[in-house]
């Protein structure tokens, strides 16, 4: 079994015990430290540096899930007047701020919604059962 030095806690360990990376070259090779004190690192990274690592994660996050950049979530949310485009709370009494609301079939963003709108629509589904929901309402004097 090949065995690699750790350069961080300095321990001998099999291969196995270290992540594969891929060098512009082409090239593979093993990283220098095993994948338990790179673990601990990341996580410490990412306790020092709060503010990067919540605006990455943020833009990463809305990119890949919703296919929008923070500036189009930025722009949204001033066309909307930092309100949700439903119930018009302010953005600013929710701690994570409005939600991407999309359609799951499609994947199009329609706005931005507070959690508690967020919800309800996404518990109803269809235009039918919203529909269904406010004659309810309406039949029982809400």
């Amino acid at each position: 079994m090949e065995m690699k030095r750790c350069t961080y806690c300095k321990k001998n360990k099999s291969l196995s015990q270290f992540n594969v990376r891929a060098y512009k070259s082409g090239k593979f090779g093993h990283r220098s430290y095993c994948k338990k004190c790179g673990n601990v690192a990341a996580i410490r990274w990412r306790k020092d540096h709060p503010d990067i690592v919540s605006g990455w994660d943020r833009n990463k996050r809305l990119k890949n899930t919703y296919g929008i950049t923070q500036k189009e979530y930025d722009a949204m949310l001033r066309s909307q007047h930092g309100r949700c485009a439903i119930c018009r709370s302010r953005s600013t009494h929710f701690k994570y701020g409005l939600a991407v609301d999309h359609n799951h079939k499609t994947g199009k963003v329609r706005g931005l919604l507070c959690i508690k709108c967020n919800t309800a629509i996404g518990n109803l589904k269809t235009a039918w059962l919203l529909a269904r929901a406010i004659s309810y309402f309406e039949k029982h004097g809400e």
